[in-house]
C-alpha cells in the first residue's frame, strides 16, 4: 500500500533527480577536464582521446548514480515523516504476515482437496 501511494512522490523525485544530477555534472567536469575545455566528448568525436571520452561518461554515470541515490534516500524518509509509510522494502513484519497469509490459504485449499 505504501509503495502505491509513494509512487506519484517517486515520480516527482525522479523529475528532480534529473536536473540536479544534470547541473552537478556541469558543475564538476570542468573543474575534472583539464586537457579539455570543459565540454563533454561525444564517444564518436573524432578529435577526442579515448581517455576523455571515458572519463566523462564515467564521471556521469557516478554522478547521476550518487544523485540518485541520495534523493531517493531522501525522498523515501521525507514521505515516512510526512504518512507514516514507510515505501521501501517490507519490514520483517510485513513478510512474516504474507508468509503466514499464503499458508493459511494452502491449508484452505488442501482442506477443501483432502
Amino acid at each position: 500500500m505504501a509503495k502505491l501511494l509513494y509512487k506519484p512522490f517517486g515520480i516527482v523525485l525522479a523529475l528532480v533527480t534529473g536536473k540536479l544530477a544534470a547541473a552537478l555534472f556541469d558543475a564538476v567536469w570542468p573543474k575534472l577536464d583539464r586537457a579539455g575545455d570543459g565540454s563533454v566528448p561525444a564517444p564518436t568525436e573524432k578529435n577526442a582521446s579515448a581517455g576523455r571520452a571515458v572519463a566523462a561518461t564515467a564521471v556521469q554515470a557516478a554522478t547521476y548514480a550518487g544523485t540518485k541515490t541520495a534523493v531517493d534516500r531522501f525522498g523515501v524518509r521525507l514521505f515516512y515523516h510526512l504518512t507514516g509509510l514507510w515505501a521501501g522494502d517490507p519490514s520483517a513484519a510485513e513478510l512474516e504476515q504474507k508468509a503466514a497469509k499464503k499458508a493459511a490459504k494452502k491449508a484452505e485449499k488442501d482442506a477443501r482437496k483432502g
